[in-house]
């Protein structure tokens, strides 16, 4: 049994999904002035917020919520949606739970707030149905809060009081979709939850879910008109992304998204997520991150949000480091660990440990040490010390060193320009014995190629050597390759059995365990005939760039 790594090294960059990119689902809403919604109590104007922070101007919806705060106190909503800004502010990304905790504190504060001026009007006789939805999103907001610090049980109860106060207002407002979505919302990830908390839940008397219903209404309130219509819009793509395993889909919903709010950057996280598993749109992904990059740091009178610009930037290096120039992302990685933002703090151990294992692909052994033994002896980067370990036990192995220059093809591939990659990979195989990174690379250019038969090959060969510490990133990357190819075949048996190979290499702590476990739920869906949807991540599709 080949040893397991914590592959950090493998899209370490999916982190960002498990909370970054999901609270990207929760902010803001369309810009087009519709009317109110029968919430919405004059003279407040929400839709005018919530079109600021989709247009990148997180300052200035601050300042015009509270503008509103301070000339209406008795409107609960105001106190939500300041509470919707500030959510948006909120730095989540840490394994720190207590750093989240004290940041979330004003959040539940202003929560609470609302509710209380919920709860007096609803204790009157015949009251405004209205209220049912304030109060019913403020729960639901506490719910929010609650998951971000693990609070799973808290996070239940509060969802719950939500869910029956959503319901209460859509007897009044059935058509309702912004309390369609929101209760969508509840449905359909208190069914998705892991069984455990199910169980637990159930215990507390916590209303079950239901992942059809929800799934149905969710869709609903992102199909139609509402104040809230996009952050179902962006709740439908991630469910479909992270837990469906419909990559295809979310990441196309996430690019037509990114397309309509091109400042707003926190749309393209979820693209920078799935990239590395979509070869044949590394380059027009990578594009379309340098855009809304460049886009968020144009703004004007803004503070530029550091810790989201120095995150995506991790992540196109690490795309960059194993679908580009691995030269250029050694040194794209040091500038990033010599200058890197506060939050959040898997950000660093990430960056050291790609930076590492190229050094030690290059025979700098002593840098790569410093780097690995930098992230196992620290404790804010405690998540990371078993994937320290395992690469500095590597170091005294037989990693094969190589020149940098030497792997010219890889950005020649994904460039499209086949043939001198061909060219540039021979003269690596006649250098090295086969090992994974030749044949996961020589994989590459036959899925560039459309041949699917001999790319197969190459990737089988990928996992048949005897591959330790780093260099098992690239049988990581083959056996999802091969789930990919006997998928789009059809024999979907096959392609969950090489889901479970990939797993081998990564440690379940990291979302890809999560996204691999989707990916096999989306391939038993096919195979049982539920859906019939046909898997594309290799197929080489025309863009509306233009380009086949």
């Amino acid at each position: 049994m080949k040893q397991k790594l914590i592959t950090a090294l493998l899209l370490a960059s999916l982190a960002a999904l498990s909370s970054g990119s999901l609270s990207a689902q929760e902010t803001a809403s369309p810009v087009e002035p519709w009317g109110s919604p029968p919430f919405v109590r004059a003279p407040f104007e929400p839709h005018r917020i919530l079109a600021l922070l989709y247009a990148g101007e997180r300052d200035s919806a601050l300042t015009l919520v509270e503008a509103f705060e301070n000339t209406i106190t008795d409107d609960p909503f105001v106190l939500l949606i300041k509470a919707k800004v500030l959510r948006e502010r909120l730095n989540d990304e840490d394994n720190d739970k207590e750093r989240i905790r004290r940041g979330t504190a004003p959040i539940h504060e202003l929560i609470d707030r609302a509710i209380d001026l919920c709860d007096e009007v609803l204790d009157r006789s015949d009251p405004d149905p209205r209220f049912y939805f304030y109060r019913g999103y403020g729960w639901m907001g506490k719910a929010q809060l609650h998951v971000l610090t693990r609070g799973y049980w808290s996070a239940g109860r509060a969802a719950s009081r939500g869910k029956n106060d959503l319901e209460r207002y859509l007897e009044a407002y059935p058509k309702d979709p912004d309390a369609q979505g929101m209760l969508g919302a509840y449905l359909y990830f208190a069914d998705a939850l892991p069984g455990l908390i199910k169980i637990v839940a159930k215990l507390l008397f916590i209303p079950s879910g239901d992942r059809d219903k929800g799934f149905e209404l969710l869709r609903y309130g992102a199909s139609h008109p509402g104040l809230f219509t996009n952050d179902y819009r962006m709740i439908f793509a991630a469910i479909e992304m992270v837990f469906e395993g419909k990559f295809e889909k979310g990441s196309a919903a996430f690019v037509e998204l990114s397309r309509e709010y091109p400042y707003y950057t926190r749309l393209i996280e979820p693209i920078s997520v799935v990239s590395p598993l979509c070869p044949l749109k590394v380059r027009e992904f990578d594009r379309i991150q340098e855009t809304a990059i460049t886009n968020h740091l144009s703004l004007d009178n803004q503070s530029t949000d550091w810790s989201l610009v120095k995150r995506m930037q991790l992540h196109r290096t690490f795309t960059n480091m194993y679908f580009g120039s691995p030269s250029d992302a050694i040194d794209e990685f040091t500038r990033l660990i010599d200058d890197p933002p506060s939050h959040p703090d898997w950000f660093l151990p990430v960056a050291r440990l790609n930076r590492g294992y190229f050094h030690q692909k290059t025979g700098e052994k002593d840098k790569a040490r410093a780097d690995f033994e930098l992230v196992r002896s620290s404790d804010d980067m405690k998540h990371y010390h078993d994937a320290a370990k395992t690469l500095i036990e590597s170091l005294d192995g037989s990693v094969k060193t190589i020149h940098l220059d030497e792997l010219e093809f890889i950005g020649l591939i994904y460039d499209g320009r086949i043939e001198g990659a061909r060219e540039s990979i021979q003269y690596y195989a006649k250098k090295y014995d086969d090992d994974a990174l030749y044949n996961f690379y020589a994989g590459e250019i036959e899925v560039f190629e459309q041949d699917f038969a001999e790319a197969a090959n190459s990737y089988q060969r990928a996992l048949d050597c005897d591959e330790t510490g780093g260099d098992q990133i690239y049988q990581t990357f083959a056996a999802l390759r091969l789930a990919e190819l006997y998928g789009q075949e059809g024999i979907f048996d096959k392609a969950r059995d090489y889901l479970d190979r990939a797993k081998e290499y990564c440690h379940a702590n990291y979302l890809l365990d999560f996204m691999i476990r989707s990916r096999k739920r989306y391939y038993h869906l096919l195979d049982t005939g539920k859906i019939d949807d046909r898997p594309t991540m290799l197929v080489r599709q025309r863009t509306d760039l233009g380009s086949d």
